[in-house]
């Protein structure tokens, strides 16, 4: 595909799921609306309610990458991004306008498909665009790998919430299971640690900080072991990406600048 039909194509499908989302965010669908129907559920590994409020850094994300890809596209610089870069984000947004109308009608078991979906075509693109695994110019990780990163880390933590709901409106785990929700902030936790390692992603670490730190706002008081648990792993998260950060001080975007501005 050329790239200024690539580019135009993802800034539409981007503009069309955010209305898509805010358009439901305030009508509903039958009366539904997302927060609403997770409410409804009420796993002890949902996060508080203003933890959603990451949407809105996502979105936003994805206009500036959008705008960025038009800029590429439209002044003919690396046309390799877009050959490289591949249908996957075009298809996570599609995926995404399609998990809010699987959701919204109740139809969970295909609304995880869809999440889960979504959590490998954000790691495709990470891995085909060499994310955080070499030395990229400041308008790289700003434009396009902070914006992919953060959305594929919110997909992370919401496929395993969304698994948890689905598997409690099913019966085969309480909603109330203080095991079932330990269980999967440990496997976010060894999946995040994992991706700082082994792709340098501290972004991806920070949301499922934001999520776990909320989880243990909701359980505050509530149910001490999730609570506790949900704090434990934000720390740990919070003292391996910060060392992980220290230990490669010398790539951080706005210490490089600065370096360059004193030269």
């Amino acid at each position: 595909m050329a790239p200024r039909l690539y580019a135009s194509l993802n800034a539409a499908v981007a503009v069309a799921v955010i209305g898509w989302n805010y358009w439901t965010a305030v009508n509903g669908l039958d009366g539904r609306t997302v927060g609403g129907m997770s409410d409804s559920y009420d796993t002890l590994f949902t996060p508080a309610g203003y933890a959603f409020s990451i949407w809105g850094i996502i979105f936003l994300g994805l206009l500036v990458n959008a705008g960025y890809q038009l800029w590429l596209a439209f002044t003919d610089r690396e046309p390799d991004f877009f050959r490289r870069l591949g249908p996957w984000l075009i298809l996570t947004n599609l995926a995404n306008g399609l998990w809010v109308y699987l959701w919204l009608t109740e139809q969970t078991a295909a609304s995880v498909l869809v999440l889960a979906s979504m959590f490998v075509f954000t790691q495709i693109a990470m891995v085909r665009l060499d994310m955080e695994v070499w030395d990229a110019p400041t308008r790289i990780i700003a434009f396009v790998w902070w914006p992919i990163v953060v959305y594929a880390g919110w997909i992370a933590v919401a496929v395993l919430a969304n698994l948890s709901a689905y598997f409690a409106k099913e019966g085969w785990v309480s909603g109330t299971s203080e095991g079932w929700a330990i269980a999967m902030i440990a496997l976010a936790t060894i999946v995040n640690l994992g991706l700082v390692y082994k792709r340098n992603l501290r972004e991806h670490a920070g949301v499922a900080i934001w999520a776990f730190v909320a989880i243990a706002v909701r359980q505050w008081d509530q149910v001490a072991s999730v609570q506790w648990t949900a704090v434990g792993a934000a720390g740990l998260l919070v003292l391996v990406t910060a060392a992980h950060a220290f230990q490669n001080r010398a790539t951080l975007p706005f210490l490089r600048r600065a370096r360059a501005e004193e030269r």
